[in-house]
């Protein structure tokens, strides 16, 4: 296909029309020719025959040079469309392109919020191991140089104080550590209570029941077992089940009438509804 040839027609069209003029000048100058009565039919002359083949040939190439502008102007029509349809294409491809990748890119920035989030959620939770770990290290260090003192002790002691600062955090950490440092400790039993209430003071309530029952459970002779009954018919009670409470308060002055729990539980009941 050679469009560039589509310039050219206009020229063509002025040659071919030159040739005309010039045709139809001498088959007007072969007819008006005058011919006497006396003369002979005879053939026309060459030059006249070569003006008619001329015109004929003529006319038949300004027939096939229009047709060829046509076929051409048609191909072109459908190059243009062709390449209309094209760029309507692209221009669509881009713009879906574009908000695919808007999409991909806020998916990716929430996703990338989250889970930073999570990942400093988890650097915090082992910062505190870590430091809760560098405590009990000391601790255990500290009871290890001193003889004269036990290392349970020690480490209890120190929890105990963090718990009388007010620092029920740490002080739930180190209790929660004594009983897998010193499983055979005389003083697990009270660390197991006082741990159940950091985590009540923490408003852990479910956590304290858990813990004031597995002291119940392992140490129930424990001279801290009224204090756990006690603390976990007020957790109860802070978790909004208050039969639950009267049922712990009515045990511990079953059990433990003469206790100073007891009479604390006698004054709860009271209250209750």
């Amino acid at each position: 296909m050679k469009i560039d040839r589509i310039p050219r027609e206009s020229h063509c069209r002025r040659r071919g029309a030159m040739r005309l003029d010039r045709a139809a000048l001498l088959i007007l100058s072969a007819l008006a020719a005058p011919c006497s009565a006396g003369d002979e039919p005879k053939a026309a002359p060459a030059a006249g025959d070569d003006s008619a083949f001329q015109v004929i040939e003529m006319i038949n190439q300004n027939e096939a040079l229009s047709s060829e502008v046509n076929r051409l102007r048609g191909q072109l029509d459908e190059v243009l469309d062709a390449i209309k349809k094209s760029q309507e294409r692209q221009t669509k491809f881009a713009s879906d392109l574009d908000s695919r990748v808007g999409k991909v890119e806020t998916e990716g920035k929430a996703q990338s919020r989250d889970t930073q989030t999570k990942v400093k959620a988890l650097e915090d939770k082992v910062r505190e191991l870590e430091n809760s770990l560098v405590v009990l290290r000391q601790a255990l260090s500290e009871a290890n140089q001193a003889t004269e003192e036990d290392p349970a002790q020690k480490a209890y002691g120190i929890a105990i104080k963090e718990y009388e600062a007010g620092d029920y955090a740490a002080a739930i950490r180190h209790l929660g550590a004594f009983a897998e440092l010193f499983p055979g400790s005389a003083l697990k039993p009270d660390a197991q209570y006082w741990l159940g209430d950091a985590l009540w003071r923490q408003r852990d309530y479910a956590a304290a029941i858990t813990a004031e029952e597995d002291l119940l459970t392992k140490y129930p002779e424990s001279k801290k077992a009224p204090d756990a009954w006690l603390l976990i018919g007020k957790s109860h009670l802070a978790l909004g089940d208050a039969e639950s409470a009267q049922r712990s308060w009515q045990r511990l002055v079953e059990n433990h009438p003469d206790s100073d729990p007891a009479r604390k539980a006698r004054e709860l009941l009271k209250k209750l509804p």
